[in-house]
């Protein structure tokens, strides 16, 4: 209530695609949803002359997932539902298949109202400009899981011991961790051996199937992430 327009739009858009996240691992059962733009720039592929395109894609039991997030500190407007339609079904196919579900999710909050709304929409046919994604999934694993493998490599080593390679980033009070066996399966991955990537996918299905017993800290996609948000909400970072 209290954040100037320009935060509340930094904070709709974080928000809009943390609850699509949530609505895609909750309700499509959807493991590894990651963000178009990831894959995009880390292997230079091209949407051609359409600008029109959705958020994230993952995979789901019945195939891919794509979708369009947004988020709204007001109402959802008038007519972002039919942008939604047209942005969500802007992805034809991926990597030769046609997506199972093309959806657009909304976070808002209506006038008079104290919750949290979650509307999402499903296209009925494709749009005219719709393009072809073409993605293999063993890359499609290794660009999901970079960032986590970077952010463990520059964080400091938690001397915990267990089933995770855990990092902690100082002045932030998170810990990131990701199942050992998949850091360096991802290390090779990245290495310079030629084919090393072969096989990624199956791996880390596989080494996930073995971790489900790891405790509630971790994720379906083997990661851990720990916040002290006491500490953070107790920091005074304004004036006054």
């Amino acid at each position: 209530m209290e954040l100037d327009r320009s935060e509340k739009v930094a904070f709709s858009y974080a928000l809009g695609q943390a609850v699509t996240g949530v609505f895609c691992a909750k309700i499509l059962d959807v493991q590894f949803l990651m963000h178009v733009d990831r894959y995009c720039d880390r292997y230079g592929v091209s949407f051609g002359p359409t600008r029109k395109r959705a958020d994230l894609f993952g995979r789901g039991p019945g195939g891919w997932v794509v979708a369009e997030a947004k988020g709204r500190s007001n109402s959802m407007e008038f007519g972002l539902e039919q942008k939604l339609v047209t942005q969500k079904r802007s992805v034809s196919t991926v990597g030769g298949h046609s997506p199972s579900l093309a959806l657009g999710c909304v976070a808002s909050f209506p006038p008079g109202t104290s919750a949290l709304r979650v509307d999402a929409f499903d296209p009925t046919k494709d749009d005219l400009e719709a393009a072809d994604f073409d993605i293999e999934l063993d890359r499609y694993i290794l660009a999901y899981y970079e960032p986590f493998v970077t952010a463990i490599d520059f964080g400091e080593p938690d001397p915990e011991q267990g089933p995770h390679a855990v990092a902690r980033i100082g002045g932030l009070n998170l810990r990131i961790g990701l199942l050992r066996s998949v850091v360096e399966r991802m290390q090779e991955a990245r290495g310079v051996r030629g084919g090393a990537i072969t096989g990624l996918h199956g791996f880390v299905l596989s080494a996930l199937r073995e971790g489900t017993a790891l405790g509630d800290r971790t994720f379906r996609d083997g990661t851990l992430l720990d916040a002290a948000w006491d500490d953070a909400i107790s920091i005074v970072d304004w004036d006054g």
